[in-house]
């Protein structure tokens, strides 16, 4: 059960920071009229954007399900646990 996370690897960060570096810089050094680069600049900035608000949106939605799934495991245990001391007569459990 141990995933590895892509996100935590700080060598994939460098990686893919010095990607997104190196393309700002040559998009900037590219022959382009002024218009057209700062149209391709602001349609990748809503295109890293959106990425960024889809993957917020899906690690909220992983929490929500992980702290279901963790109350709902909680929930059980504690009935369980009620449960067997009920059936053992457990003399700690009787006022």
């Amino acid at each position: 059960m141990n995933e590895r996370n892509p996100q935590s690897n700080p060598t994939a960060m460098l990686f893919f920071g010095g990607l997104l570096i190196g393309t700002v810089l040559t998009a900037l050094y590219t022959p382009r009229s002024g218009r057209d680069m700062r149209a391709r600049i602001q349609a990748k900035a809503t295109k890293i954007s959106d990425n960024l608000k889809t993957g917020v949106e899906q690690v909220e939605q992983k929490k929500e399900d992980i702290k279901s799934a963790a109350s709902e495991k909680l929930s059980s245990a504690a009935k369980t646990f009620d449960s067997s001391n009920n059936k053992t007569g457990d003399p700690q459990n009787k006022k």
